[in-house]
């Protein structure tokens, strides 16, 4: 492989990883979700994710993200006594994980649902 295919194919490998990111496959599914909810909901949805999920595991590629990643980046909202909250989150993370699934940036055996025991 000539060296400007290796800096093609690191290129493309390195847009892949951008495009994995659990913050940037929630704002692409957000892109969709937003156009079947009403603007104040949609603006909910953001907010919560920002507050609740994206500091924990915004960051992290969704083919890294395990229940346990979930479960653990939750537990601060369980221990509030933030349970709807919770809900509604996990809720939204299962619907960005099968956003993903349906993407390819991921495999169905990958695809977690999250069922989080409150």
């Amino acid at each position: 492989m000539d060296p400007q295919q290796q800096q093609e194919l690191a290129s493309e490998q390195h847009q892949i990883e951008l495009d994995s990111i659990f913050s940037t496959v929630a704002a692409n599914w957000f892109q969709i979700k937003s156009k079947s909810v009403t603007e104040d909901y949609a603006k909910d949805i953001w907010r919560s994710l920002d507050k609740d999920v994206f500091p924990t595991i915004g960051s992290i590629p969704v083919q890294e993200i395990k229940a346990r990643t979930i479960v653990e980046a939750l537990e601060p909202i369980k221990a509030r006594g933030a349970l709807e909250t919770v809900r509604r989150l996990v809720q939204r993370i299962n619907e960005i994980m099968i956003y993903a699934v349906n993407t390819g940036l991921i495999d169905v055996k990958s695809g977690i649902r999250c069922w989080y025991g409150l």
